[in-house]
């Protein structure tokens, strides 16, 4: 079955995405990251790129099947 989404909220995988964004922000202040500026800033950039990517395809073309997109 084909699904298609309207927003980009609706996707399972942004959810996901957006929960493990937080959880990194979490860890990254924490221990070591903390004192990683270098290693901190990648880590969060990789994390915030995973629901940046979904929400700009679901922008660029939001009727594409989303199988095709991920």
């Amino acid at each position: 079955e084909t699904k298609y989404f309207s927003l980009f909220e609706d996707i399972e995988a942004w959810s996901e995405a957006a929960d493990w964004l937080l959880g990194i922000y979490e860890i990254s202040w924490e221990g070591l990251l903390a004192k990683d500026y270098g290693l901190q800033d990648q880590l969060r950039r990789a994390a915030l790129s995973i629901s940046s990517n979904i929400a700009k395809a679901m922008k660029e073309n939001p009727k594409q099947n989303i199988r095709d997109t991920y």
